[in-house]
């Protein structure tokens, strides 16, 4: 439940409220009955929560309780307001690092519309294929950024070649403009 009238910290990173990354708190009601706070973006990328049919959250106070117990993977570069409550584990099923969203953030990362997360260390082209799932992707644009699931969100095209995606606008195209189905990316093409 939204509450723009919601005071204190996110149960998750321990940062307040305003803070525009992380959206507003939501309030929850724990076992006791005492309010739980966690921020828009805080629940929303915890693995282990998602959403019913009405678009509510489900499963925010596991999540809480589970990151009672977890400190950031980013140690003392950490930038909650607390080292526990990091809930966004790397997608790479044998990786144990887990962050806090504005930490993830903080390493470069953008959550695209899966809110899929892979740390640092995952996000190079050389690690084992079989750690990808699904709904994984490589993206290599001639700008020079490149990362598994990158994503900010602008408009992007794969080459039909090798798969990696490119900035459409990069690619020659407009940021509105559809994926040409003949499209090779510009090192398949062998220039920028």
């Amino acid at each position: 439940i939204e509450n723009p009238d919601a005071a204190g910290a996110c149960a998750l990173c321990g940062a307040a409220d305003g803070e525009d990354v992380l959206g507003k708190l939501l309030t929850f009601k724990g076992e006791d009955g005492v309010n739980i706070l966690v921020h828009n973006a805080c629940a929303s990328c915890s693995s282990e929560v998602f959403y019913d049919a009405q678009g509510r959250h489900l499963n925010v106070l596991k999540a809480v309780s589970r990151g009672k117990h977890i400190q950031c993977a980013l140690g003392g570069a950490c930038g909650a307001g607390k080292k526990s409550g990091a809930t966004v584990g790397c997608a790479v099923a044998k990786c144990r690092k887990s962050y806090h969203v504005r930490c993830c953030l903080a390493t470069g990362w953008h959550f695209g519309p899966a809110r899929g997360f892979y740390c640092p260390q995952h996000r190079v082209r050389n690690y084992d294929p079989e750690d990808m799932d699904d709904e994984s992707w490589f993206f290599d644009c001639a700008c020079g950024k490149s990362g598994l699931n990158y994503d900010d969100g602008t408009a992007m095209w794969a080459c039909g070649t090798c798969d990696a995606w490119q900035h459409a606008k990069c690619a020659g195209g407009a940021e509105d403009a559809e994926c040409p189905e003949d499209y090779v990316c510009w090192k398949c093409a062998g220039s920028p």
